[in-house]
């Protein structure tokens, strides 16, 4: 019988108030609580990394194509590599520059500076938003001081990595932080190490803990940038071009708070109300009850006049000092040196983990009991063997149709070459067939196909050309994938259907109807049986009412039409032309139309798609009307809203921004380009009404609700898209954004 403990109250009935081991209590973040602790689970984007990582690693050729069922998945899935892959390849470089013994972040910061410096495509896989933001010409200038910078960042967020972080090169064991000046010859570690009966080497590792608690809490100065030392906005420069995350709040410590002063702004060292952090520690290092405060100031002074605690003024995001806080220090990154390491100390009680043994092995953290133990480094770690065996790396990218035409081809050439730029690729199953990728000794797919079909076309990728090939496919905790699991023959010997659709869909055979009318009424206007004014009449209503672009439907002479498009003369000219109109659709739907099905295709229902195709197209013009109108409404509203307050709020700027390229795209004078992504045309009338409903097109209902996206001018590919969805899928994916 199994038997669970649970702390729980009120507010959060069924789950956990606080850890049964160290009692850490749960948090409310926004309007979620989180537990102190949670079951450990695999997640399928990680688990797959893992497959991909060890197949690119042992291919004999290193490529690998990763198969999705859909764009949403394959993206997701890619980015997630590329972006896991990358850290810990610059994780990787960190260790190999600091085996050397103890350097200053400014002195790693120029070791991956030389590595990115002789190694372009390094460069380009690892510090990618560099390359977005400026490119490189020849030897100095802009783009080294903004990888220099960037490069600096990624080391002050990995040695201010928090304690609860399980990834890193601190949280392995593999890094530990020194503080230059910090020895246990000085007077006044020498002088309390005699009162505490301590050690001067165990006080000197309790005072680098101490230093390590406020650092690991990103209470750090960095005299260049000054990264936790303000805010950090999404407006702001570095947070727009991928430089730094959202960080939170900056924070600094003293000894005690000002009552104005707020909590998560100022670490207090001694309080007036109750314990803090500081004193338990004291404590744990033998400090009497009594002496506690004393202590605490004594050791405070000495880190201030050792200049280890700098003097700060903590900053909004506009650089101007935050109001109620003042007299707060931080730790001097410029005193911080990083070595090589091996084997972390472990708490028993917490399972928190410390590069450095603390005074009588007690823990550090927050009311936690527990004793240290030295935990030796464990052969099967995963981490641990890629950061020794010197893994490939795995460099990913997304090959689907929203990748603009011009850049899938680049990255369809560099897979086929022999460099190492890409070497694995998240697609759909756009490229189950049809495209050459050349020799490939491996797939991967995320997920169990839907069909036999699907999942022989997909292993089938690899193993051409007299090669052998792996193919590994990932089951997740679904009911279909775990049903072809135990039974895989179900799968590998299921029965392959021809494709198929359902011929009694009417919506189906009214766009087919109406493409058919199209071509008759072109023909018309070369039909030579036919007098040539009439030939003439026909082309001119055929071009008028079936114009090149949308443009003439809203627009007349390069104002907006005041009256809606009259349709009037093609419906003329279908009435005039209905028996051989009926006639023809009649020849080309006899052709091969199973019996079964041709209760959509009799004569009756024919005569009504033709008799509807004026007034359905009449509809989908209203619809254009329509938006073309929201458009300029909004326009209006910003144009007022502009002149009242001088200027446009962010996201107001990229709402007209938006509506002036939609009227520009309906009235024709942009048009799409190669770096645009594919799908949805606004301008080409066939495309639009393919779009809409009204022609058959490419794929399935494309949807009368468009999403729209801009991306920042230095990202690379498409600029903006649209996507197109039906009212249930729009649904769908407007939850799963939330």
């Amino acid at each position: 019988m199994k038997l669970y403990a649970l702390r729980q109250n009120r507010e959060n009935p069924g789950l956990l108030t606080s850890c049964l081991s160290c009692g850490a209590n749960g948090r409310v973040i926004g309007t979620n609580y989180r537990e102190p602790a949670r079951p450990v689970r695999a997640t399928n984007v990680a688990d797959v990394h893992v497959l991909a990582q060890d197949m690119v690693h042992h291919s004999e050729r290193p490529r690998l194509l990763i198969f999705c069922d859909n764009r949403q998945d394959a993206a997701f899935q890619a980015g997630w590599m590329k972006d896991h892959a990358r850290r810990f390849r610059l994780r990787a470089l960190m260790a190999e520059g600091i085996k050397e013994g103890p350097v200053s972040i400014g002195d790693l910061t120029l070791h991956l500076d030389d590595l990115m410096e002789r190694d372009e495509a390094l460069s380009r896989a690892l510090v990618p938003e560099v390359w977005q933001v400026v490119r490189k010409e020849g030897g100095g200038g802009r783009h080294e001081q903004e990888r220099r910078k960037f490069l600096r960042i990624q080391v002050l967020r990995e040695v201010t990595l928090s304690s609860r972080q399980a990834i890193g090169l601190e949280p392995w064991g593999r890094m530990k932080i020194e503080y230059e000046g910090l020895e246990p010859s000085l007077p006044w570690i020498q002088k309390h190490s005699h009162q505490l009966g301590l050690p001067p080497e165990d006080l000197r590792d309790g005072v680098a803990s101490l230093l390590d608690y406020f650092r690991r809490k990103r209470i750090l100065h960095d005299p260049e940038r000054e990264i936790f030392t303000k805010y950090w906005m999404d407006g702001d420069l570095e947070v727009q071009q991928g430089y730094l995350p959202q960080l939170g709040n900056p924070a600094g410590t003293k000894l005690r708070r000002a009552p104005e002063e707020k909590a998560q702004l100022v670490t207090q060292w001694i309080s007036d109300k109750g314990d803090t952090t500081l004193r338990q520690m004291a404590r744990k290092w033998g400090v009497p009850m009594d002496s506690t405060e004393a202590f605490l100031e004594n050791l405070f002074s000495f880190l201030v006049d050792s200049r280890f605690l700098k003097p700060v003024r903590l900053k909004g995001s506009r650089g101007n000092p935050l109001p109620n806080v003042s007299g707060v220090y931080q730790v001097d990154a410029d005193l911080l040196r990083l070595r090589s390491n091996h084997g972390v100390w472990r708490c028993q009680n917490c399972r928190r983990k410390f590069t450095r043994r603390t005074p009588h092995l007690k823990c550090l953290a927050w009311r936690c009991e527990g004793v240290l133990a030295f935990v030796r480094e464990d052969p099967d770690n995963y981490d641990l063997q890629l950061l020794d065996q010197a893994y490939s790396m795995l460099r990913p990218e997304e090959h689907t149709a929203m990748v603009p035409h011009e850049e899938r081809e680049r990255l369809e050439n560099l897979f086929k070459g022999d460099s190492d730029v890409i070497n694995a690729f998240v697609c759909t199953p756009t490229l189950e067939l049809g495209v050459d990728i050349g020799q490939l000794d491996a797939v991967l797919m995320r997920n169990v196909p839907p069909l036999p079909a699907n999942y022989w076309q997909r292993a089938g990728r690899a193993g051409r050309r007299h090669r052998m090939a792996v193919d590994v496919t990932y089951c997740r905790p679904v009911s279909h994938d775990r049903a072809y699991f135990g039974e895989p023959l179900k799968l590998l010997i299921g029965t392959i259907d021809p494709p198929a659709f359902n011929l009694r869909n009417e919506f189906m055979v009214a766009k087919h109807v109406h493409a058919t009318v199209i071509t008759r009424l072109h023909q018309y206007t070369r039909d030579a049986r036919r007098p040539e004014s009439e030939r003439q009449a026909i082309d001119q209503i055929v071009r008028s009412c079936l114009p090149d672009r949308v443009s003439s439907y809203l627009f007349e002479d390069g104002l907006i039409r005041e009256a809606p498009f009259d349709l009037t003369s093609l419906k003329s000219l279908i009435a005039q032309n209905l028996d051989d109109l009926i006639g023809y659709i009649e020849d080309a739907f006899r052709q091969g139309w199973p019996e079964p099905d041709t209760e959509v295709t009799s004569r009756q229902a024919l005569l009504d798609y033709i008799t509807e195709m004026v007034p359905d197209l009449d509809e989908v013009i209203g619809r254009l009307r329509k938006r073309l109108r929201w458009a300029q409404i909004q326009i209006t509203r910003l144009n007022r809203l502009r002149e009242s307050q001088g200027t446009l709020e962010s996201e107001d700027e990229a709402l007209f921004r938006r509506c002036d390229q939609l009227i520009r795209r309906l009235k024709g004078t942009t048009r799409s380009q190669r770096r645009d992504a594919e799908g949805f045309d606004d301008i080409n009338t066939f495309g639009v009404l393919a779009a809409e409903g009204f022609l058959p097109g490419y794929g399935l209902e494309a949807g009368s609700i468009l999403a729209t996206a801009e991306i920042p001018y230095w990202r690379v590919g498409a600029m903006e898209f649209a996507l197109p969805r039906p009212p249930s899928v729009a649904l769908r994916d407007k939850r799963g954004l939330r």
